[in-house]
């Protein structure tokens, strides 16, 4: 077994652990009497706040509060490296397969951050 095998495998249970309780929550009457609902108006109140933004946004807003409000959310953030107690007995053993799989968790943690902040970032910006 390889790091990256190792590595694709804990994130595949770490999604499936982290999907349980959103499953739980959203079953189909959630989707269907919320989620659906709100994906079909929020494109008209995002046209609508581009088109009259003095409704939506005042001018005495200091820059201050939104460095600080843009380094919050930046700066949110964690590093997984996917290695469980259980594994450090056998994956000292094998330092090779320990230190590819903190290197692959780095790397995914670092895509999935960058990626994140990008989302925060471009979505308010008019298209």
């Amino acid at each position: 077994m390889t790091g990256f095998q190792l590595f694709k495998r804990r994130l595949v249970q770490d999604v499936q652990e982290q999907m349980k309780p959103v499953r739980a929550i959203l079953d189909w009457s959630v989707l269907l009497y919320i989620v659906v609902p709100f994906m079909i108006v929020f494109p008209f109140f995002y046209i609508d706040a581009w088109e009259n933004v003095h409704l939506y946004w005042g001018r005495e807003v200091p820059f201050i509060f939104l460095a600080g409000l843009l380094l919050l959310v930046a700066g949110r953030g964690n590093i997984r490296t996917y290695v469980w107690e259980a594994d450090l007995i056998y994956l000292l053993q094998k330092k090779r397969l320990l230190w590819e799989l903190k290197q692959y968790g780095f790397l995914f943690s670092l895509l999935s951050a960058v990626l994140r902040n990008l989302i925060i970032f471009l979505l308010p910006y008019p298209f």
